[in-house]
């Protein structure tokens, strides 16, 4: 049995009850994060202007489906922007491999209102079931190009497969018609081109377009249409196209594997791989606080150096090549300097500080501040980035990758750690230095659950107030006692 008929009858017969404890309290941390992430960013002005333009396509506030912040509309306007939303300020979640929460979420959340709607509404365990799915297809795709031509957001064919999961699962459809939306979903599939996705608004795009044809890849299968067998394997497919060295053997561990458990939550925006440059950024910003009774200022600062692991240090690289005459926020996204500047002049690191109308004033104050730190490639930090050992408390991806086949079958991604070493050093104009370093990002998979689970919370509080903040954390709660899933985005459409 080929790939993707493997996984087309595994997630066709997943129940909710077949779904350990541990990924249904991650899936249900996932949710919140991703709609504290669409709220966030249904605020963007670069996300406002591309409402505008989707508006004028279609028609204005009719539907059946939430745009979080922003009215109705179709199932296909509104997960196009709602992916856009949870994109946009890159204020996501992620798992081993790949950022699925952008299909796995929104797809299972629209769908469920659609049905609402048409009479049939699903379940909140059922929700969770087509979400769950989703991430494990999804995430499994996305360590198959471990080794790929991308990387990150990036792997954003993971929404082909993980949306056209999702739907099929909440559309009832069995497991060969389930390959067949996902053959229909990849019939063509998008190959993102790091210019747009790194020097242009085009990031907030990266997963609305593979989130909207994979869904579709469902309905047309749910009518009879019949997409290509074996998409992924064929000789003609996926891998043969885009990677003639995939890795097929991750898909494998089905129901005993639970990538879902490897879970992380942003809590700033901007890439995984520069959370814990901002974790240590922060702890030194107390400890000089707490010396001198202040908070750190831009003048106080005389270097700032950042010893990291290779993928932040050629992440500070390749934004670089897209910086332009003025910053631009993807350009804070992609780059530890731009964003430990940020951090140090406003006190913090949130969505707000990335709208021009904060940082386009201070602008010369930014890149002059940005312009005194270094980011140093560390050859400690890489080696910090797979854990020191291989005892059974943790996992180690070095172990998964020297199997031959059936790679994760067994692996227990409750151990997984994402680990992305940062070790920052302050050097003050008045040649005093203080020192910190941060392994696991706070939110990211290894830290406390009961840390993580405040953290999230904590975002959604940000993203919405404390009304419908309370409203959404209630229903996420007893998601799995709810008879309609989709009285979930009640109150976020007219969020304001």
């Amino acid at each position: 049995m080929g790939p993707t008929r493997k996984a087309s009858e595994w997630a066709a017969s997943l129940n909710f009850e077949d779904i350990p404890k541990s990924a249904v309290d991650k899936a249900k941390l996932q949710i919140l994060s991703v709609l504290a992430a669409c709220a966030y960013g249904a605020k963007s002005s670069k996300v406002r202007l591309l409402q505008k333009a989707v508006r004028r396509g279609g028609t204005p506030n009719s539907g059946p489906c939430s745009i979080i912040g922003n009215g109705k509309a179709g199932l296909w306007d509104a997960l196009y922007l709602n992916a856009a939303s949870s994109v946009v300020h890159d204020f996501d979640d992620y798992l081993f491999a790949g950022h699925t929460g952008h299909s796995s979420v929104l797809v299972s959340l629209a769908i469920a209102e659609l049905l609402a709607v048409e009479g049939t509404p699903i379940s909140g365990r059922h929700l969770l079931a087509s979400q769950v799915a989703a991430n494990e297809v999804g995430g499994r795709l996305g360590a198959s190009m471990l080794f790929g031509p991308h990387n990150g957001q990036m792997w954003s064919y993971i929404h082909l497969l993980g949306a056209s999961v999702a739907a099929s699962k909440l559309l009832g459809l069995d497991a060969e018609q389930t390959e067949s939306a996902i053959g229909l979903a990849f019939s063509q599939p998008n190959y993102p081109l790091v210019a747009s996705f790194m020097g242009s608004d085009a990031k907030q795009l990266i997963a609305s377009q593979p989130t909207v044809d994979g869904a579709k890849g469902a309905f047309q299968a749910a009518e009879g249409l019949i997409g290509a067998k074996g998409i992924l394997e064929d000789r003609g497919g996926f891998w043969a196209k885009f990677h003639k060295d995939a890795l097929s053997k991750m898909f494998s561990g089905f129901g005993s594997a639970w990538v879902t458990e490897s879970t992380s939550y942003k809590i700033y925006p901007g890439c995984a791989y520069l959370d814990t440059a901002e974790d240590a950024l922060f702890e030194v910003m107390e400890q000089f606080a707490r010396d001198r009774a202040r908070p750190l200022n831009p003048e106080d600062v005389k270097a700032i150096k950042i010893e990291a692991g290779m993928l932040t240090a050629g992440m500070e690289t390749m934004s670089g090549w897209y910086r332009k005459d003025h910053i631009l926020p993807m350009n804070v996204n992609f780059s530890a300097a731009l964003s430990s500047a940020i951090t140090i002049i406003a006190g913090r690191l949130t969505p707000a500080e990335l709208e021009p109308e904060f940082y386009l004033p201070i602008e010369s104050q930014i890149l002059d501040l940005a312009s005194r730190v270094q980011i140093l490639t560390s050859a400690e930090m890489t080696a910090a980035m797979l854990p020191e050992d291989e005892s059974a408390s943790k996992l180690d991806l070095r172990e998964i990758l020297k199997k031959s086949e059936d790679a994760l079958e067994g692996v227990d991604f409750c151990a997984y750690q994402a680990r992305f070493p940062a070790k920052l050093t302050l050097i003050t104009s008045e040649g005093k230095e203080y020192l910190a370093r941060q392994d696991i990002p706070l939110g990211g998979a290894g830290r406390p659950a009961h840390e993580t689970q405040k953290l999230v919370r904590d975002k959604v509080f940000g993203a919405m107030g404390e009304s419908v903040a309370k409203e959404l954390l209630r229903a996420v709660d007893e998601l799995e006692d709810l008879t309609d899933a989709s009285s979930i985005m009640g109150p976020l459409a007219e969020m304001s």
